[in-house]
């Protein structure tokens, strides 16, 4: 664009005879100058006045009104504005006659007026409700202000302009001839430039976007710094890198140095390069010390923090647009259409840079990274070819065509047993004991035999425990005399004795009864139960009317009605004091329902499976202490459920009826001891199945959370499956998926080139790279 330039200025003398340098602005109240502070602020407050009269500074000038931004002030942590910056800056100019180390004290604020005028820009950013047009007026205002930043105030003291040449309407290297030239404004930094004075000169306004020599090189402070190209030497007693001899080097480049710790400071470093060709990276005052042993000094540089902090303009070192070959908005031969589309296509940008490279380079010398992108490049081209699009979509629709049914039988899976895994079917058999011609306990007759299984003789077998664990959920019995530690528990079924090792024993013959007969018991029994609870509940309610009466006859005839003959369904046998449900928190007495022993997550999935194909997954033991006598030890004995694992498999057996729904996953016991033992009698005697874990919980609630649980294993299992199916066929039609990721960042990979290996990718903590694994 064209603009013409005006040299006016407003000069004024204060008081004390020191000339104010800068025009009158309308925000002259917190960015005028101060002509009696010092010349670090006065610099700072000619950038701020430049900023301020910029047009994108409008949305930035004064504090974000809260009544129309409700949302500002709670998503951001530092609210800044112009004003803000400007008032920081006027309480410094105040305060720095009173500071003993002036110096530091303006550094700090040099600093710091750089980081405000930075949050202002990054606060559009993080404001959701900024807008396009003032996230550009951020983007902008950030471009101006780095450049006034580093020519006006950070630049080295030799190439600062003067104080009274701070006028962003003057060009950047003014001339009295400008006032009559054409100046032309940067798209980059917003800087005027006289066309008759660039290198080469303009004849005419170029079209489209147009950049400055500054902005296409890069200008920061590395480029300004008069360290560079220096020669120093590495040698010296108290020089750390020293080698002995005497090497020259030169000052290639400079680097920034970030903070590494709380109290460290941002800073630079430099690369020497010497004359064996090797590199290294030395600090600031590393190099100012050899500059200064090779007799050539140079000044130490202000505001080191703001330096090192200042990233500078235009698209050089480490900041802006990477360069490849040409700078494409610098290119006159790139029109402003393609330049625009060069900013946003990588594929555009690769394609320019590879022809160039093919141009310019020898296929012979190109290097690894030239390589690779056009071989990418390539790679993109075919793919994006018409006859390898017909193809890729031919197969993506074959895909999709053979992956519909897979989905569909997916999504009709309802049944439980569908999802489960499978289950080893271990044998049980009843061994006959020979001489009597009457059947003996239940014994193992095939396991996982591995060496760890020992046959003994028809009446009982041994399981080493070392492939056999058993879960015992009840206590034995503490109120024997001696307790269970005196002596080695005998168990009628299996035992658990000092050596670990699980035995069956012989035990009183008891006469099956008909799976049907148990059945109608068993539901007898709960009416029983349902029963005891209702009749308590009835007492309770109507304890203060039967209070007024002389004589209570209505209990007994609640009890004789309602409540069991048997002691251990009775109300007192079946009652868990201070227990409450772990689903609802409430006790049994408040819903009316006992509690009762109820697997958690982890229990639930590992019985689960057993469950659901009608098999019995627990067994009974009578466990009694053997140093009693017979009389003592019938009273003592107790019933424990067992639960077997062989090989950290469960071992069960099967029902015989598969009537019971969920195989016994619903057949809980109670919590209580009492009614815990008779009903786990009453299951022994009878052969039905039941459950039990290390949970409390009403039988209602523990069937409604069994239920949940069935429902999200299958919709686990579905989406599961659905996710490797598409997988699957997308591998098939030439997409590359992962499988999966594991804990350690490791990636899964499986290629239809090879099905039968396995890939990965591995994560860092193994410092990346891949293993291909063809076998197990």
């Amino acid at each position: 664009s064209e603009a013409s330039v005006s040299v006016e200025t407003d000069s004024k003398v204060s008081n004390d005879g020191t000339q104010k340098i800068g025009k009158k602005t309308p925000y002259d109240e917190f960015c005028a100058d101060i002509p009696t502070a010092p010349e670090l602020i006065r610099r700072c407050l000619a950038v701020l006045r430049t900023v301020c009269v910029a047009n994108c500074a409008e949305p930035f000038l004064y504090p974000v009104d809260p009544q129309t931004n409700p949302a500002y002030y709670d998503s951001l942590i530092r609210p800044m504005c112009l004003r803000e910056v400007g008032r920081q800056l006027g309480v410094a100019a105040e305060r720095i006659n009173n500071i003993a180390e002036s110096d530091a004290y303006l550094e700090r604020v040099v600093a710091q007026f750089a980081r405000n005028i930075r949050i202002i820009a990054y606060n559009c950013l993080s404001y959701a409700n900024a807008g396009p047009t003032v996230i550009a007026a951020g983007s902008e205002l950030l471009r101006i202000f780095e450049r006034l930043l580093l020519d006006w105030v950070l630049a080295p003291v030799d190439l600062l302009p003067a104080l009274t040449d701070l006028d962003d309407d003057k060009c950047v290297v003014h001339h009295a001839s400008d006032a009559d030239s054409t100046v032309l404004l940067c798209d980059g930094c917003e800087g005027k430039y006289n066309i008759t004075r660039l290198d080469p000169p303009l004849r005419e306004i170029p079209k489209g976007d147009w950049y400055c020599p500054r902005c296409v090189s890069g200008r920061w402070w590395g480029t300004l710094d008069p360290r560079i190209s220096q020669k120093v030497n590495k040698s010296g007693p108290d020089d750390s890198k020293s080698l002995g001899t005497n090497l020259e080097g030169v000052i290639e480049k400079c680097l920034f140095r970030y903070p590494e710790g709380e109290d460290s400071k941002p800073s630079l470093m430099y690369v020497v390069k010497f004359e064996d060709g090797t590199f290294e990276n030395w600090t600031l005052p590393e190099v100012d010390r050899a500059l200064s042993e090779c007799g050539n000094p140079v000044p130490p540089i202000r505001c080191l923090e703001a330096v090192a902090e200042s990233v500078g303009y235009g698209f050089g070192v480490d900041q802006g647009l990477i360069q490849d070959l040409v700078p494409i908005p610098a290119n006159p031969n790139v029109s402003d259409g393609a330049c625009q589309v060069a900013l946003s296509s990588s594929v555009f940008r690769d394609t320019i840079a590879a022809s160039g490279t093919l141009l310019v380079i020898d296929s012979r010398d190109m290097k690894a990274d030239e390589w690779l992108r056009l071989l990418v490049l390539l790679a993109m081209k075919c793919a994006s070819s018409d006859v390898l699009q017909g193809v890729i979509s031919d197969m993506e629709k074959e895909s999709a065509e053979k992956m519909a049914d897979p989905l569909a039988k997916i999504n009709k899976v309802s049944d439980i047993t569908e999802v489960l895994p499978a289950v080893d079917e271990t044998i049980i058999l009843e061994k006959e004991t020979g001489d009597k011609g009457e059947k003996g306990e239940p014994t193992v007759e095939a396991v996982k035999s591995d060496g760890d299984v020992e046959m003994a003789d028809s009446a009982q077998e041994v399981v080493v425990a070392k492939s056999v664990e058993i879960v015992d959920e009840m206590d034995i019995d503490s109120t024997s005399p001696d307790g269970p530690a005196a002596g080695t528990p005998v168990v009628s079924a299996m035992a658990v004795s000092p050596a670990q090792e699980v035995q069956a024993t012989e035990a009183p013959v008891v006469e099956e009864k008909p799976f049907e007969a148990a059945l109608v018991e068993k539901r007898a029994r709960q009416k029983m139960i349902e029963d005891s609870f209702a009749a308590y509940a009835i007492k309770n309610q109507i304890r203060s009317a039967v209070a007024s009466f002389e004589e209570d006859t209505f209990s007994p005839v609640v009890d004789a009605c309602l409540s069991s003959k048997n002691p251990a369904l009775q109300f007192s046998s079946l009652r868990c004091r201070r227990i409450q449900c772990i689903f609802c928190g409430l006790t049994d007495t408040a819903l009316g329902s006992p509690i009762v022993r109820v697997p958690d997550a982890e229990q639930w999935k590992q019985l689960m499976p057993h469950a659901a194909r009608g098999r019995r997954s627990h067994l009974v033991a009578s466990i009694s202490p053997p140093q009693l006598d017979s009389s003592v030890a019938e009273t003592a004995s107790k019933l424990v459920s067992v639960k077997i694992c062989i090989s950290d498999e469960i071992f069960s057996v099967p029902l015989e009826d598969d009537s019971i729904v969920d195989g016994g996953m619903v057949e809980f016991l109670p919590r209580s001891e009492a009614g815990f033992q008779d009903e786990l009698l009453f299951r022994d005697d009878s052969g039905l199945p039941f459950v039990t874990g290390s949970l409390s919980a009403h039988e209602c609630c523990a069937v409604s959370a069994h239920n949940s649980r069935k429902v999200e294993m299958v919709q686990e299992f579905k989406d599961r499956q659905a996710d490797l199916i598409e997988k699957q066929f997308g591998m098939e039609c030439g997409r590359t998926l992962e499988i999966t990721k594991d804990k350690a960042g490791n990636a899964f990979w499986k290629f239809a080139s090879e099905p039968s290996t396995l890939f990965v990718s591995c994560g860092p903590k193994q410092n990346g790279g891949w293993l291909r694994y063809a076998g197990p």
